[in-house]
């Protein structure tokens, strides 16, 4: 029977955990999380869930660790558990550390994936990056897939383009909030409550994604369906060209690509 440990339980591996529990992917009994403050996690050790006080004691356990740590620690806590690790699979979400990276930090016996959930994952919509490039067996990254599918769907992609697929996804919400502020305020200036401005946005763009992913359709010939000529649709696209909202929206991506590969 696999043991799966959670190293790190913030917001984003508190979302996983949440989502293997409630898609019951993996049974309780096998899961465990490591906390200094064991009363922390209490809702877990009441579902079943196992609760370490050290990291260490949980990764000699473990077969299947989840770094679900911030990047600026991530090199404390495997310099801590090294010494443990003999064949277990590590599922780390940090930003920034490459399969390269990874591999010098972890004993030649152990395996190692790499992924990018982002935010959505909280609410069961993720999108999850997994990078192709790493050490596993099929077994192991079927086993990576299970566990992100939990909290939404999974794109394996190579080494190449997983830093930009994933600040692709990984950022994309902050701009898409922004965006939805926007189209809340425009509303609310015209005299739309709040909320229902932002139920309406919420709605509208939802529908939208869904859209584009179910007439598989390109983006722009969806938009073009919907602007009329001489009406209203396109002379709000027109004041977006003019603010360059276009061309703002990758520069947004490719800056926030260029500051990932800084870190």
């Amino acid at each position: 029977m696999k043991k799966i440990g959670f190293i790190g339980l913030g917001n984003m591996g508190s979302a996983i955990l949440n989502g293997i529990l409630s898609k019951q992917t993996f049974p309780p009994e096998q899961i465990a999380v490591s906390r200094k403050h064991p009363e922390l996690a209490e809702k877990y050790a009441e579902n079943g869930v196992r609760i370490y006080t050290g990291n260490r004691e949980l990764a000699a356990e473990a077969d299947l660790i989840i770094l679900a740590v911030k990047p600026n620690i991530l090199e404390s806590v495997l310099s801590e558990i090294r010494d443990v690790l003999d064949k277990q699979l590590i599922l780390s979400i940090a930003a920034g550390w490459t399969p390269t990276r990874l591999s010098a930090a972890l004993p030649a016996g152990v395996s190692y994936i790499s992924a990018m959930p982002n935010v959505p994952a909280a609410v069961g919509s993720g999108c999850t990056i997994i990078n192709e490039d790493g050490r596993y067996t099929d077994a192991q990254m079927i086993q990576a897939e299970q566990i992100f599918g939990a909290i939404g769907t999974t794109h394996r992609v190579s080494g190449r383009i997983f830093d930009v697929c994933g600040t692709l996804t990984g950022c994309g919400p902050a701009f898409v909030f922004e965006f939805m502020e926007a189209l809340c305020d425009a509303a609310v200036l015209e005299g739309v409550p709040k909320p229902l401005a932002q139920s309406l946005a919420a709605e509208m763009i939802g529908g939208a994604a869904r859209m584009v992913e179910s007439s598989g359709k390109h983006p722009c010939v969806l938009k073009d369906a919907v602007c009329s000529p001489g009406g209203t649709t396109i002379e709000g696209v027109r004041a977006l060209h003019e603010h360059g909202f276009h061309v703002g929206v990758m520069d947004a991506i490719i800056r926030a690509y260029e500051k990932g590969k800084k870190l």
